[in-house]
């Protein structure tokens, strides 16, 4: 997993997690993960409701007056949403016994 995704103390948690999950579900069990003492929502009401106010400031500062980049692209955008075209069928998703996608709905298009 890339550094970016996670940090060492969260891997740590990640990997005894689905240890934990993976050893459960091959000896047919309920898996025992520890109660989060707090949930997302809770981080995410704390965060709304803390004062960021010298965070902003800070960055304000530090960034006023730079001009935003304007970098290339490999790509042009798309003229429509890529959601608005039909999945395009493909031979490696499994088939249902009547030979129709078993997944109804799910697209194997490249992401623009």
């Amino acid at each position: 997993m890339h550094h970016i995704v996670s940090d060492g103390w969260s891997l740590d948690l990640i990997v005894r997690d689905l240890t934990e999950l993976y050893r459960a579900r091959t000896e047919g069990r309920v898996a025992h993960l520890p109660e989060l003492p707090l949930d997302y929502a809770d981080y995410a009401l704390w965060q709304r409701e803390s004062d960021q106010s010298a965070a902003l400031d800070h960055w304000r500062s530090r960034l006023a007056g730079l001009t935003p980049l304007d970098l290339p692209t490999d790509h042009p955008a798309p003229t429509r949403p890529a959601d608005a075209e039909p999945p395009t069928p493909s031979p490696c998703r499994p088939r249902s016994p009547t030979g129709s996608p078993r997944w109804a709905g799910v697209s194997v298009r490249p992401r623009t």
